[in-house]
């Protein structure tokens, strides 16, 4: 059975971008993830940040999976999330953060491996994952 990564904006743009820190770590996880058959999905989540800054035919697409934000997605993260965002003192509920939907799709989708260059949002699923909320396995680059 073949296993299959989600990739973060982070990711995405340190593979593009030769002129980031991390580059070449990205280069060299998107080499291992083609050299061991690795599905690396592109959610359209990652994409509609990615392009606020740059044009999407940066990205090498014809080695991603598209993966789709759609309504059993939109459904998912109000059960896995539910208690991060219930109405809190009468407060009108937070806006659902791009971060959350990622991992979302990552656990609905059944997606094995999470890879991100966030230092947050590395720690956010260390937090989840001690709670029992994902059980994917995360790679901060």
């Amino acid at each position: 059975m073949n296993k299959s990564v989600l990739l973060d904006t982070s990711f995405v743009i340190s593979l593009v971008d030769d002129s980031r820190e991390n580059h070449q770590k990205a280069v060299q996880f998107y080499k291992y993830f083609i050299e061991n058959k690795i599905a690396m999905i592109l959610s359209s989540i990652v994409t509609s940040e990615f392009c606020t800054k740059q044009d999407i035919t940066d990205l090498p697409l014809n080695n991603f999976k598209p993966l789709p934000f759609n309504i059993p997605d939109s459904y998912h993260i109000s059960s896995l999330f539910d208690d991060i965002y219930k109405n809190r003192d009468g407060q009108n509920r937070a806006c659902v953060k791009d971060d959350y939907k990622i991992l979302s799709q990552c656990v609905f989708n059944k997606i094995d491996y999470f890879i991100t260059e966030d230092f947050n949002l590395h720690k956010k699923v260390l937090n989840l994952k001690s709670s029992k909320k994902l059980h994917f396995l995360t790679c901060p680059f």
